[in-house]
C-alpha cells in the first residue's frame, strides 16, 4: 500500500480539525432536541393526568348524586307507583342523563324513563352483577342504547333496606358524547385524548368521537397492562395506524384508563429540522476547508518533490546532488540540513569502515567467549583476532603480578619482535617520567589512550613504535572483582584512530574478557567445591567415588582393593562440649594425619560429618588388610590431638571394611557393604569388622523397621499400656507407669526392645516421648471425667529428651491438653541424672513447678552422689527389679535394698520396688517399710480399656 501524499495528509488534517466542531454542533442539536422531546412527553403526561383527574371528579359527583337519591324513601320503597314521580322529577332536573331506572335484585324493572332490557338481560350486564356484589358505586362500560341509538355508560348504586341489605339497584345512563363535551379539554394539534373502559372500548376520543366511541382499541393487551399500574407510557400505533407516544393514567374507582397520545413524527420534527441545518453547516465548512487545502498543497508540493528527487539521487550514490533551498521556511531548513548530511556522508562512510573493524573483533571474540574454558586460550585467541579482524599492527595481553607489582605479557600477536625486552611493565615506578602506560592503566583502573604517538608527551617507546608504523595506541585494564588483573594493549597505524566510539566498543570488549575471566575463576572454585571437602581439603564423596572407580577400572575385574569407612567415636560430644569451631579444628587435624598415615592424600576422603574413607590398593588377605589398617590408625590416633586453646583429646575410631572384588566391583556396592560392616562394628563393640552378607540383611531389616516406625508416628499406631503401682500396706492403687507399645497392622504388637533402641538411635524418641506425655495427660483427664479413681501417670524420659534444650517447653506443651492438675510423673534413670547434674537440676526444678513429679528410675544401678541426690527436685526413687528378684537369695542384696529404703526415707523420698512377683517379696518389703510396689504380683501392663476396668474395681487411689 503506497504512502499518502501531502495533499491527502492535509485533507485528513482538515477533516480532523472540522470533525470536533461538527461533532459539537450535532451534539448540541441532539441535546436541545432531547430537551424538546422531554418537554413534549411531559406535556402529554400532564394532559393525561389532567383529563383523568377531571373524569374522576365527574364520577365522584355522580356517585354523590346517586347516593343522595338512593336515600330517598320513595326510591328505597322499590315500588313502581311511588318511584315514577321521582324518575319524572330527575329527568326535569338532570336533562343530561339519558335515563334513570330502578331495578330490583332479580333485575326486574321497577320504574324507568325509557324502555329498558328485561330482567334476564339486565342480570347479564357485568355492571349490574358488580353493583349487587360490591354494594357500592359502579361505573359501567360503553353500551349502545337500543331506543336512542346512542352510546352511554351505566352508573349504578345499590339500594338498601333499613337493615342494610341490598334490595335493588339505582341505574343512571350518561350520554358519552355529552359527557366528552363537558370533560375533554381542547387538545393540541395531532394530540389524541381517549377514555377507555375495562373491556378495551372507547368511552371518549378527542378525534372523531362519533366514529370511535364504543369501538375496541387496537392493542387491548396494552390497556389491560395499563389497568395494573397507576400511570405510565408506551409507544405503539393507534387505532388509526399512526405511531404515537402515549401517556396514560388509570382511574381506580372505575377501572377506566385515560390516554393522551402524540405522533412520533411531531415529537422528532424539531430534531430532524435542526439536524438538517447542522448537516448543511458542516458540509459548507468542509467545502471551504478543501479549497484551502488545495491552495496550501500547491505551495508545498514543488519544493518537497525537488527534495525527494535529490534524495533519490543520493541514495543511488550521487553525492554531488543538492536540494534547492526554496519554499516555506521549514522545507528550506530541511533542504539545507539534507545538503549538509550529504556533504558529511563521505567522512561517515570512512568512519563506519573503521567501526566495522572493531565490530568484527567484538563478534569473533564473543564467539570465542562462548566456547573458551581456559585463560591461556582466551588470551592467545583474543590477540590473534585483534590483529586479523581488527587490522591492528600489534596486540598483547598482560597479567598483573601483585606480588612483584609488574605487568607480565602472557599472549601477543602482530609485529612484536623484541618489543617486550625494553617495554616498561612496572605498576609503580620511580624512574623519571613516571610509570609506563601499562602500569598507569592498572593503577588508575581506566583506559590510557594516545592518538598521536610521535607528539605525545607521555613516556612511551616512540622509537620502537615508529619502526612498526604505529601512530595510535590504547591500553585498557581488565577488572575483576573491583581489581585490575591485567591489560589489553592495541596498536593502530592511523593517527587519531581511538576516538570516543572506538573506545566505547573496546571498553565493552575488555569488559567481556573480564567477565569470562571472572567466570573461569568461579568455575575453578566451583570445581574445587564440587570435588573437595572445604574443611579438610580431602576428596569429597563425588571425587573419592571417581578415584576408586578409576582404580577399579584400570585394575580389571580381579583387582584387589579394600574400602575402609571410619567413624570418629563421640565426636558429637566434642562439638556439644567444646563448640563447633573446636570440632572443625579437630576434623582438619584428623584429615592431615590420615593423609600422612597413608602416604597418599588421594587415597583418603571425607564422606560426611565424622565419616572418613580410606582406600588400600593391592589389598591381600583380610589378615594383612587388618594389620595395615591397625598400623595406620595407630599412627593417626595413637597420639592425642592438641587444639589451639590447649585442649588435648584422645580419640578412637571404629571401621567397616569391604573388599573388592569379593564384596563388590563398584563404589556404590563397596560403600553400601562397608557401611553395613561399620554399623555392625558400632553395634557389636568391635573396632574393625569385615563385611559379611548377613550384615546387609540386618541393615535392610533395620531400615525397613525404621520406615515403618516413621509411618507409625504419622498413623498413630503407638499406644500406651499401664502397669499399676499399689501401696504395700493397703494395696490401693497409687499410680500407673505408662509403657509405650507399637500396634503394627502387619507385625502385630511389637516388643519394646525391638523398636525403642531404634527410636533413640534415629531421634524419633523425641516425637514419641512427647506423644507419650501428651497421651498420658489426656488419659488421666479422661479417667477423672468418667468418675474413676484417677491415679498419677509415670512416663519414662530418655537421655535424648532430657538433653534437649527445650525439654521443659516440650513437657509444658504436653500438659496443655490435660487437666489443671496434670497427675503426671517423669521417671529418669539414675545414670542419666548424673551426666550434667547442674543443668538437669535446673530443668527438673522448672518441670516440678509445672506440677509434675520426678522419680529416679533403676535406683542402685548407677553412681549417684548423695550430695546431688539431696539437691535434686525428686520425690520418688524406684529400686531396680534386679535387686528385688535376688534379695531373697542373697543377703547382701537384701541389706542393700534395706539401706536404699532407709536412705530414701531419710531424704523424705517415697520408695517404689519394681519387679515384685510374689507375696514373699511383698512381705519382706513391707517389713522394710517400703512404700509402694509394682510387678506381676499386682498386674502385668494393661491396655487402656482393661486398666479402666481394673480401676473401676479397685479402691480409690492414694492422693
Amino acid at each position: 500500500m503506497g504512502r499518502s501524499t501531502i495533499r491527502t495528509q492535509l485533507l485528513v488534517l482538515a477533516l480532523a480539525a472540522i470533525a470536533p466542531v461538527a461533532g459539537a454542533v450535532i451534539y448540541a442539536i441532539v441535546d436541545a432536541s432531547r430537551a424538546s422531546l422531554a418537554q413534549a412527553e411531559s406535556e402529554v403526561r400532564n394532559l393525561a393526568a389532567t383529563t383523568a383527574n377531571e373524569v374522576a371528579a365527574r364520577l365522584a359527583e355522580n356517585q354523590q348524586l346517586l347516593s343522595r337519591l338512593a336515600e330517598r324513601p320513595l326510591v328505597r320503597a322499590v315500588d313502581p307507583r311511588r318511584c315514577d314521580p321521582i324518575v319524572a322529577e330527575f329527568a326535569q332536573l338532570h336533562p343530561d342523563y339519558t335515563n334513570l331506572a330502578i331495578r330490583d335484585v332479580r333485575g326486574n324493572s321497577v320504574c324507568s324513563l325509557l324502555a329498558i332490557p328485561p330482567a334476564n338481560v339486565a342480570t347479564k350486564f357485568p355492571w349490574f352483577q358488580e353493583a349487587i356484589r360490591s354494594s357500592g358505586f359502579v361505573a359501567g362500560d360503553a353500551i349502545l342504547g337500543e331506543a336512542s341509538g346512542r352510546w352511554f355508560s351505566a352508573l349504578t348504586y345499590p339500594l338498601r333496606d333499613d337493615r342494610g341489605a341490598v334490595i335493588g339497584v339505582l341505574v343512571v345512563g350518561i350520554d358519552l358524547l355529552k359527557f366528552q363535551g363537558r370533560i375533554l379539554p381542547t387538545a393540541p394539534r395531532d394530540v389524541v385524548v381517549s377514555l377507555i373502559d375495562r373491556q378495551g372500548k372507547f368511552l371518549m376520543r378527542s378525534e372523531d368521537p362519533e366514529q370511535w366511541i364504543g369501538k375496541s382499541v387496537r392493542n387491548p393487551e396494552i390497556v389491560k397492562e395499563a389497568r395494573n399500574h397507576a400511570e405510565g407510557s408506551y409507544r405503539v400505533a393507534g387505532v388509526d395506524g399512526i405511531p404515537r407516544f402515549f401517556a396514560y393514567r388509570t382511574i381506580t374507582a372505575a377501572g377506566w384508563v385515560v390516554s393522551a397520545g402524540i405522533p412520533e413524527d411531531r415529537l422528532f420534527a424539531p430534531f430532524k429540522h435542526k439536524l438538517w441545518i447542522a448537516a448543511v453547516i458542516v458540509a459548507a465548512t468542509l467545502l471551504v476547508a478543501l479549497l484551502l487545502v488545495r491552495r496550501i498543497a500547491a505551495a508545498i508540493a514543488k519544493p518537497v518533490r525537488d527534495l525527494e528527487a535529490a534524495a533519490v539521487r543520493v541514495s543511488a550514490g550521487d553525492l554531488q546532488a543538492r536540494a534547492p533551498i526554496e519554499g516555506p521556511a521549514e522545507i528550506a531548513n530541511v533542504a539545507s540540513e539534507f545538503n549538509r548530511m550529504v556533504e558529511s556522508r563521505a567522512a561517515a562512510e570512512a568512519r563506519i569502515r573503521n567501526l566495522n573493524r572493531i565490530y568484527a573483533v567484538l563478534s569473533r571474540i564473543n564467539a570465542l567467549i562462548v566456547r573458551v574454558r581456559e585463560r591461556r586460550e582466551l588470551f592467545r585467541e583474543t590477540c590473534r583476532i585483534a590483529v586479523e579482524a581488527g587490522q591492528f599492527r600489534m596486540a598483547w595481553i598482560g597479567a598483573v603480578d601483585h606480588r612483584t607489582q609488574t605487568v607480565k605479557p602472557v599472549a601477543w600477536d602482530g609485529d612484536v619482535r623484541d618489543f617486550f625486552e625494553v617495554a616498561p611493565f612496572a605498576v609503580t615506578e620511580t624512574r623519571p617520567g613516571g610509570p609506563g602506560l601499562p602500569g598507569r592503566a592498572v593503577r588508575e583502573m581506566k583506559p590510557v589512550v594516545s592518538n598521536d604517538v610521535a607528539n605525545d608527551p607521555q613516556r612511551m617507546m616512540k622509537k620502537e613504535l615508529a619502526e612498526r608504523g604505529i601512530n595510535s595506541l590504547a591500553i585498557i585494564p581488565l577488572i575483576v572483582g573491583g581489581e585490575a588483573v591485567g591489560i589489553v594493549a592495541l596498536y593502530a597505524a592511523e593517527t587519531g584512530f581511538f576516538d570516543e566510539q572506538e573506545m566505547k566498543l573496546l571498553v565493552e570488549l575488555a569488559e567481556d574478557i573480564s567477565f569470562v575471566l571472572d567466570h573461569i575463576e568461579k568455575s575453578e572454585k566451583l570445581d574445587y567445591v564440587a570435588y573437595y571437602d572445604l574443611l579438610t581439603g580431602l576428596a569429597n564423596r563425588a571425587l573419592f567415588n571417581e578415584r576408586l572407580t578409576q582404580r577399579l577400572r584400570i585394575g580389571g575385574p580381579d583387582y584387589r582393593l579394600a574400602l575402609v569407612l571410619l567413624d570418629i567415636e563421640r565426636f558429637k560430644t566434642v562439638n556439644d562440649s567444646l563448640g563447633r569451631q573446636a570440632g572443625d579444628e579437630l576434623l582438619k587435624l584428623i584429615g592431615r594425619r590420615l593423609a600422612h598415615s597413608t602416604g597418599d592424600p588421594g587415597l583418603v576422603g571425607r564422606l560426611s560429618a565424622d565419616h572418613f574413607a580410606v582406600m588400600l590398593e593391592s589389598a591381600g588377605a583380610p589378615d594383612g588388610v587388618a594389620r595395615t589398617i591397625e598400623n595406620q590408625t595407630r599412627v593417626c590416633f595413637g597420639e592425642p590431638f592438641r587444639l589451639e586453646k590447649g585442649t588435648e583429646l584422645r580419640l578412637s575410631v571404629r571401621g567397616g571394611i569391604a573388599l573388592s572384588p569379593r564384596d563388590g566391583s563398584d563404589f556404590e556396592t563397596l560403600h553400601r557393604n562397608a557401611e553395613a560392616a561399620l554399623k555392625w562394628a558400632k553395634a557389636s563393640g568391635e573396632r574393625f569388622v569385615f563385611y559379611a552378607g548377613h550384615m546387609t540383611e540386618k541393615v535392610a531389616e533395620k531400615l525397613s523397621l525404621e520406615n515403618k516406625m516413621r509411618l507409625a508416628l504419622d498413623r498413630n499406631e503407638f499406644v500406651l499400656h499401664y502397669q499399676p503401682t499399689v501401696d504395700l500396706e493397703s494395696r490401693r492403687v497409687a499410680g500407673v507407669e505408662a509403657l509405650i507399645r507399637w500396634q503394627n497392622p502387619e507385625l502385630g504388637l511389637v516388643p519394646p526392645m525391638d523398636f525403642i533402641p531404634l527410636l533413640e538411635e534415629t531421634g524419633m524418641i523425641l516425637e514419641a516421648g512427647a506423644w507419650a506425655m501428651r497421651r498420658g495427660a489426656l488419659d488421666h483427664r479422661s479417667w477423672a471425667e468418667q468418675g474413676l479413681a484417677a491415679p498419677r501417670v509415670s512416663i519414662n524420659v530418655s537421655a535424648i529428651q532430657l538433653r534437649k534444650r527445650d525439654f521443659v517447653q516440650t513437657v509444658q506443651a504436653a500438659l496443655a491438653e490435660g487437666a489443671k492438675n496434670p497427675g503426671l510423673d517423669l521417671e529418669i534413670t539414675e545414670s542419666l541424672l548424673m551426666e550434667d547434674i547442674e543443668e538437669n537440676i535446673r530443668k527438673l526444678a522448672a518441670v516440678r513447678d509445672l506440677g509434675v513429679g520426678i522419680a529416679v528410675d533403676d535406683f542402685g544401678t548407677g553412681y549417684s552422689s548423695l550430695r546431688y541426690l539431696a539437691r535434686l527436685p525428686v520425690q520418688t526413687v524406684k529400686i531396680d527389679r534386679s535387686f528385688i528378684v535376688t534379695m531373697l537369695k542373697d543377703s547382701n542384696t537384701m541389706t542393700l535394698v534395706s539401706t536404699i529404703i532407709s536412705l530414701a526415707h531419710s531424704l523424705s523420698l517415697r520408695v517404689i520396688a519394681e519387679g515384685v512377683d510374689s507375696e514373699e517379696q511383698a512381705m519382706v518389703l513391707r517389713a522394710m517399710k517400703c512404700d509402694q510396689m509394682q510387678g506381676y504380683l499386682i498386674s502385668r501392663p494393661l491396655p487402656l480399656a482393661e486398666l479402666q476396668a481394673f480401676l473401676g474395681a479397685a479402691r480409690p487411689a492414694a492422693r
